[in-house]
């Protein structure tokens, strides 16, 4: 402002860089001012000649800029020390969501501040100095503090795979379950309080569950409880079905059953399915696997045994074996024919992996059948169609006895047994 503003070439500089007139009149005038920096002197001129100056009229002052926040995320109540970096923040002040953080030093490019409490949520970071403002949008995240209230189940089998939901707040960012140092699966959050997961296989006995979010770890506070559901005696037993059905798969008369397929349900495509572990046991585990179930298992060369609408958690399930030893079609032998690798052609039609067959040819004595192979095949399979029977000239054909030594004897095999020679005889 002043008099005579607008006389012909009139110009202002700003230590002496020209600035430009946006609005002019006898006694106001707006410019822009030209990039420059610290203080300078304004001078007003007009044809070129200066007509006054003002000493230090106008300061360039910094840029104000935000380029982060770190961490990004804190606990709702506060007092975490944050790091701003950036561009023009000394003498700069801070808020998060409105709400002012102490500053605990700074230079030029970095504010250190102290997060002050708030609600949990996402909230912009502020930074303002000298009239100027930079805001850092969804700078900064409040989470509840990490804590685990409680679990369900508390138990399951040692087979693992039980499906368990875990209460607590504070759930935010990678979370990561382990039961005695053993990883979890299926980790998902349902929301920052709620998160579901499935246990690992695990020893009988207690195990500690830890969860981990955003790089904190913390400690149930009560143990998860591994015990083993099978029973020597098959049949149901445990509880009432309220989240998961234990099964244990055993072969009658022997051990556990591995790779026994189990199903719930009589529906083919039920979730809940799979095949047992070495311990012939499986867990089927899911929210809505509750009451009464029907549960069936099986296995290539075993029976098939299914226990319908049973309500109790764990089920133990004895299969019968069909033939211990069972003939393939490419190693039977053709009537009056022979196996694949016989010594007239052993590199003709013989069936891939298939090695060490010996001839097997059919004869007739006394009306029964008699086949020739290995006595390790005859001990085994005989017993399917005949038995191996003595074949000594005096003490009668067709008399049992316990195997002693074999041997071949031309294109026969004989078996020495304590009741004399014997063959295979197909009855």
């Amino acid at each position: 402002m002043g008099q005579g503003l607008n006389a012909v070439g009139t110009s202002f500089e700003f230590a002496s860089a020209n600035a430009t007139i946006t609005a002019l009149s006898a006694t106001l005038v707006r410019v822009s001012a030209p990039p420059g920096v610290g203080i300078a002197d304004v001078v007003f001129k007009i044809g070129g000649t200066e007509n006054n100056r003002l000493v230090a009229a106008y300061a360039y002052l910094p840029n104000l800029d935000i380029d982060a926040v770190t961490p990004s995320s804190g606990t709702v109540e506060g007092g975490e020390q944050i790091t701003i970096t950036g561009a023009g923040l000394v003498g700069a002040s801070v808020t998060f969501g409105g709400v002012a953080a102490e500053v605990v030093t700074q230079s030029d490019t970095e504010l250190v501040v102290v997060a002050p409490a708030r609600v949990a949520g996402t909230v912009d970071v502020v930074v303002t100095r000298d009239g100027l403002k930079d805001t850092l949008a969804g700078g900064y995240t409040y989470v509840d503090a990490l804590e685990i209230w409680g679990f369900t189940p508390v138990r399951g089998s040692v087979a693992g795979d039980t499906f368990v939901a875990l209460r607590g707040r504070g759930f935010e960012g990678e979370l990561a379950v382990t039961l005695d140092g053993l990883a979890a699966t299926q980790v998902r959050r349902i929301d920052r309080n709620n998160l579901t997961f499935r246990t690992p296989p695990h020893a009988e006995g207690e195990a500690v569950v830890a969860l981990t979010a955003g790089g904190t770890t913390v400690d149930a506070p009560y143990t998860y409880v591994y015990y083993n559901p099978a029973s020597r005696f098959g049949g149901a037993s445990g509880g009432p079905v309220d989240g998961a059905v234990n099964v244990t798969v055993y072969s009658l008369g022997g051990g556990p059953l591995e790779n026994a397929f189990v199903m719930l349900s009589t529906r083919a495509d039920t979730p809940y399915q799979g095949f047992t572990d070495i311990n012939g046991m499986i867990t089927l585990s899911g929210p809505d696997v509750i009451g009464p179930q029907t549960t069936t298992a099986t296995r290539a060369g075993y029976s098939t045994a299914t226990i319908q609408t049973v309500d109790a958690e764990n089920i133990t399930l004895f299969l019968n074996l069909l033939d211990p030893h069972p003939i393939r079609a490419a190693e039977r032998c053709p009537l009056g024919g022979h196996l694949w690798e016989h010594p007239s052609h052993r590199k003709a039609q013989r069936p891939a992996g298939r090695k060490h067959l010996r001839p097997c040819h059919r004869r007739h004595d006394h009306a029964n059948p008699v086949w020739k192979q290995p006595f390790g095949w005859a001990q085994r399979h005989c017993a399917r169609g005949g038995s191996l029977r003595n074949q000594h000239p005096h003490r009668g054909y067709g008399r049992r006895g316990v195997v002693r030594r074999v041997q071949r004897v031309d294109t026969s095999l004989h078996a020495e047994t304590d009741g004399g020679e014997a063959v295979c005889v197909r009855q």
